[in-house]
């Protein structure tokens, strides 16, 4: 039984401004939360709604609905608990925080779904991970996802000519024959490859026996080069390129063969229909590179290694490339330390290049693993991992716009891992990117700036192009100083978890990260998600607008550096000034070493939210459910049907601000209601009704003190 059902809770405005009002307080149920309170003599059944300009005439035991309506009991009907999302797709069916609705009315967890995992994938509780070896695989070999030992890039076969397409037209070349007169026959082969070449006709095979040839080539008609197996026959050219595509050359093939030298491997400007199946290009300058210098270009690359080549792995300049089924690794950076990028589409002519990247691995590159300019990219079960420990490369997959008033960029990454790059794993500037079912983890730091985030959204600075990203059911973890950057962005986030990011010396280890510049504000929609085991910020936003829903923000701890371990700070913008916005509704904040919502000089709405344990910081200061404090301005806190249970000093803290309470509990807290002035602004604490304190269970009326307590320092650890 509650102690009483009429007690007061005095809404205390500071002397000078309209004096002390109270107001009667209700004392609620709240059977949802395990709390009890008035006896069923004192609650009544039904309820009128506000009537005139008075308080409501709702009876002891209801709630005031936001339409001014009662409701008998606890906390009003919410579709779904605190911590979860209605799945619109099934009705009243619920998802939990950390998953994503899907049409069928199911939930999806965060993160890739095993049952979903694409050929080669193993689902496990941390997404989808390819089979892979274990160790590196030795030259000229290679695995894709599934796999687990390595092999050769393609079998050598039986014979002089292996499996090579036996065609009435079929040239031959073999290096070791040495009877003279050759026709291109079985019986008096060609000994360079360019002989067959020019000798075939229209789409014929030249089909290569084993051996080395020392010779570049050049083609400049549809022919099909069908060398025996990679591990047998190589292109060894001793000048620039190896393999040259000219004019006329459209629907020409490169099948198993290797292609190496001191300079470019095989380059073509004006080749459409180009495929490229099953080669082992290696240790040039640079891999393949395609353009439209001369001409309209494509390719499609399948089945292919590429590996330790400078500058380039595959670049796709201005053309459409397909890349599949492929392995691109050990990419080098040239003697002035640039490019080494493993795969490029990029346009610079002002016409969005198109792609498909499926099935490939992508690893130990000196710059970048993938990178889009201007292009429309469509990456599926691939793997971007390990960059060389003697390089600094940055950035797993990287979006980037090309010039001012091209189309935009865009790209979408689907049940993929990337994985141990530098700098960001998926970084997005002036472009588009869609993410789904993806992991991306162990991001390290690049020394030029002491980051290593997961996912960096921003715009792109000389054309001020801006950037979006929309994560759904990934995972990031493990990142370094902050698992997601959003910078004069937008990001929608959906299902997916933001875990584990690491602090290093002098840096924080924030989750997620929403900030604004001063062209900009940058906005956010974090929807049935975990925010968790990050350290200082769980999620921090800083002159920017958030959206928050159904997700679960929980175990934010210090960091050797700073002594802060926020679950979710709003605040205004540390060189503008700007306010910070966030509606925050049907979620959970849990387990924060310091404070569980911090809101300073800037605007939050708190709807059916639990905000629980809450401990104090290593130097046994705060363990505050909310703070709201001033800066130059009062900062702004609505809260409605909401609970703070449970820790270490006040449930709600104001310095200088306004908050409103209606209908909500404040339970287990030495304090329940805490204001000082702050920034020379008076606190003002205003009760719209029905709200109840104690331990545990809301039975006596919430008291405010002013008991002197230290205000947090409003901005905490500086902005990148």
């Amino acid at each position: 039984m509650p102690a009483t059902c009429d007690a007061e809770l005095k809404t205390t405005r500071q002397a000078g401004l309209i004096g002390e009002m109270t107001k009667p307080i209700v004392l609620l149920s709240a059977i949802m939360l395990g709390a009890i309170g008035c006896s069923d003599d004192t609650a009544g059944n039904g309820g009128a709604g506000a009537s005139g300009g008075g308080d409501p005439a709702c009876l002891p035991g209801q709630l005031v609905l936001p339409d001014g309506s009662c409701q008998q009991g606890s906390l009003p009907d919410l579709a779904c608990a605190p911590g979860e999302v209605p799945n619109e797709a099934a009705g009243s069916r619920c998802c939990p925080a950390g998953s994503a609705g899907l049409a069928d009315g199911t939930c999806r967890p965060a993160g890739v779904d095993g049952s979903a995992c694409p050929e080669g994938f193993v689902g496990s509780v941390d997404g989808c991970e390819p089979q892979l070896p274990s160790e590196p695989c030795p030259l000229g070999t290679m695995a894709l996802p599934g796999e687990t030992t390595c092999r050769e890039v393609a079998p050598c076969g039986d014979g002089s000519w292996g499996d090579i397409p036996m065609e009435g037209n079929r040239q031959h070349v073999d290096a070791s024959y040495s009877g003279g007169g050759s026709d291109g026959s079985l019986a008096a082969p060609w000994t360079t490859i360019q002989q067959g070449v020019n000798a075939a006709a229209t789409g014929a095979i030249v089909a290569v026996a084993a051996g080395t040839y020392s010779e570049q080539l050049h083609i400049d008609k549809p022919v099909r080069v069908w060398g025996l197996c990679p591990a047998m026959v190589t292109l060894d050219a001793p000048g620039d390129p190896a393999v040259w595509l000219a004019g006329g050359s459209d629907g020409s093939e490169l099948h198993t063969l290797a292609v190496t030298g001191p300079a470019m491997g095989v380059v073509t400007s004006s080749t459409v229909g180009l495929l490229i199946d099953r080669l082992w290009v290696h240790s040039g300058d640079a891999g393949i590179a395609i353009t439209n210098l001369d001409g309209p270009s494509s390719v499609t690359i399948r089945g292919s290694l590429v590996e330790g080549t400078g500058r380039a792995g595959i670049l796709a300049q201005d053309a459409d490339a397909i890349i599949e089924d492929s392995v691109v690794r050990d990419t080098r950076t040239d003697t002035a330390g640039l490019f080494g990028d493993a795969i490029t589409i990029v346009a610079i002519e002002g016409v969005l290049s198109e792609g498909a990247i499926r099935r490939v691995v992508v690893e130990r590159s000196e710059g970048r693993g993938i990178v889009l300019g201007t292009a429309d990219v469509a990456i599926e079960a691939t793997v971007v991992r390990g960059m060389r420990a003697d390089g600094l490369g940055i950035h797993g997959i990287s979006l980037v716009p090309s010039e001012p008033g091209y189309p935009r960029g865009r790209a979408s990454i689907r049940f993929s891992v990337v994985q141990g790059t530098r700098g960001a794993g998926v970084a997005v500037f002036g472009s588009d990117l869609v993410m789904e079912g993806t992991v991306v983890r162990e991001t390290l730091i690049d020394p030029t700036d002491g980051f290593g985030r997961g996912l960096v959204v921003q715009p792109w600075v000389p054309t001020g192009a801006v950037a979006s990203a929309e994560v759904i059911g990934s995972v990031i973890e493990e990142s370094h100083a902050e698992g997601v950057f959003v910078a004069s962005a937008d990001l929608v986030m959906e299902g997916s978890i933001v875990r584990n990011t690491l602090s290093t010396a002098g840096s924080l280890g924030r989750g997620i990260s929403v900030h604004s510049n001063l062209e900009r504000r940058a906005n956010a929609t974090v929807t049935a998600s975990i925010i968790e085991q990050n350290h200082n910020y769980g999620i921090y936003v800083s002159g920017a607008d958030i959206t928050i829903e159904g997700s679960v923000i929980r175990d934010t701890s210090t960091s050797p550096a700073y002594d802060v371990a926020r679950g979710l700070a709003v605040q205004s913008h540390t060189v503008t000034g700007e306010r910070g916005s966030a509606v925050v509704r049907a979620s959970r904040i849990e387990r924060a070493s310091e404070v569980g919502i911090l809101v300073a000089q800037s605007d939050v709405r708190i709807e059916t939210v639990l905000v629980s344990d809450i401990r104090a910081n290593n130097a046994g200061r705060f363990g505050d459910g909310i703070i709201a404090v001033a800066v130059d301005d009062e900062a702004s806190v609505d809260l409605w049907a909401s609970v703070i249970d449970t820790g270490v000093r006040a449930a709600i803290a104001n310095f200088g601000s306004v908050l409103e309470l209606d209908s909500s509990f404040l339970l287990c807290y030495p304090i329940d209601l805490n204001g000082e002035q702050s920034s020379g602004q008076p606190y003002i604490f205003d009760d719209r009704g029905n709200n109840g304190c104690g331990c545990p269970t809301p039975d006596t009326p919430c008291q405010l003190l002013s008991a002197g307590l230290e205000s947090p320092d409003p901005l905490g650890a500086p902005s990148p």
